[in-house]
């Protein structure tokens, strides 16, 4: 049953995000969907962190430079996203795309980092070249 609220939270929230036209490129928009669904499962909110930005940042440049989408070798948590700049409609805030995202693939990793209770502090990267746009989040602890 929680799975199903869950899955309806998402899909309206999706819904609303795509039709509305007062989202920026903020990560504060993603981080407080993050939140709003952990808090949903009591966990702990996460907080922005400069040097976890910093890293996530390094990582979406990189992804972006070599056009390679994979996981860094950090030793952080991370979730990584990848948008195709060739669709017809790019959302106006990739970041809370990419957090809506990360909580649709239930049961995938970026599901459970996302959702990781240890996890307290996180942080941003966006990037992209000619054809992706790379979004990468850095967790403080890797979900167990």
């Amino acid at each position: 049953m929680r799975k199903l609220k869950l899955v309806f939270l998402i899909s309206i929230f999706a819904t609303f995000c795509a039709n509305a036209q007062i989202f920026t490129f903020s990560k504060s928009k993603a981080i407080n969907f993050q939140n709003t669904v952990r808090s949903y499962y009591e966990l702990p909110l996460l907080n922005l962190d400069r040097e976890l930005s910093t890293d996530a940042q390094f990582w979406a440049d990189e992804m972006a430079r070599t056009d390679v989408f994979d996981f860094s070798d950090s030793d952080y948590g991370e979730t990584l996203y990848r948008l195709n700049k060739s669709e017809f409609i790019l959302p106006r805030n990739p970041y809370l795309d990419a957090a809506v995202g990360w909580l649709q693939a239930y049961e995938e990793p970026e599901y459970y980092q996302t959702l990781c209770e240890d996890c307290n502090y996180v942080g941003y990267g966006k990037s992209e070249n000619d054809f992706y746009i790379y979004v990468v989040a850095k967790y403080d602890k890797l979900y167990k």
